[in-house]
């Protein structure tokens, strides 16, 4: 088996979203070799998808999403070149992959594979570049709607839109290497009276959840107050 030359990760966004509009699928591809590749470009995503992914939704009631064909009237990519230790971002937006969609509130199962297999019926081995994943090739994302919010001060408890109680004890931050990440935010308190300990990363767009209940961060005062949207059970545990 060849060596891949590529690395890559997939990153879908928002994990939790608002019913009727679709996710974005960050794709990041890193040519880690000593030379260029030739690499197929399309400005389509759903082309982009059907030449380089293998990528699959399931729809709440658990049926598979159909995903938009690629028009080849005449050939869609751009032929070009990926230069030694480029990254390269696509993002794709789910609502072009999978037109028919309506993106009703509920969970939804992703799986996404780097597989250009349909590109080397074409070309063959040329721009049809293998890849090792980074990422987990199967996830989900859910949509919906918060069952309400709720502004709580440091030292208070306020009751939940859906029942229960959450305590606003203190914020903090975790140190973090020099040149490395930004320090996550940390929160503590209690829901129904049982302590917790949160760290909310950068790359967690304000989203946290405590023994199933999920919360959006939507505004804060350092060690102040916070405002939470309240999603209930949502996402699971």
């Amino acid at each position: 088996m060849m060596e891949a030359l590529l690395t890559v990760s997939f990153v879908i966004t928002p994990v939790l979203g608002a019913p009727g509009s679709a996710p974005k699928l960050e794709v990041t591809v890193h040519n880690e070799s000593a030379k260029s590749l030739e690499f197929m470009r399309f400005e389509a995503d759903a082309c982009f998808a059907q030449f380089f992914l293998a990528l699959g939704v399931t729809l709440p009631d658990g049926t598979k999403a159909q995903p938009a064909s690629c028009p080849i009237r005449s050939w869609p990519g751009v032929k070009g070149t990926l230069a030694a230790g480029a990254k390269e971002k696509r993002v794709l937006d789910l609502a072009r992959v999978f037109p028919g969609v309506k993106w009703a509130a509920g969970k939804y199962g992703l799986v996404v594979e780097w597989d250009p297999k349909a590109l080397e019926a074409y070309f063959g081995g040329a721009y049809a570049t293998r890849a090792s994943q980074y990422s987990l090739n199967e996830s989900f994302f859910v949509l919906a709607k918060s069952l309400g919010s709720v502004r709580v001060t440091k030292g208070q408890s306020m009751k939940l839109p859906g029942g229960g109680t959450f305590t606003f004890d203190s914020h903090g931050h975790k140190r973090t290497m020099e040149g490395g990440p930004p320090s996550p935010l940390l929160i503590r308190g209690a829901l129904n009276g049982k302590p917790f300990d949160v760290a909310l990363e950068a790359s967690d767009a304000g989203r946290f959840t405590i023994d199933g209940l999920t919360f959006v961060l939507r505004a804060h005062e350092y060690d102040g107050w916070m405002e939470l949207d309240c999603f209930g059970g949502v996402m699971g545990r």
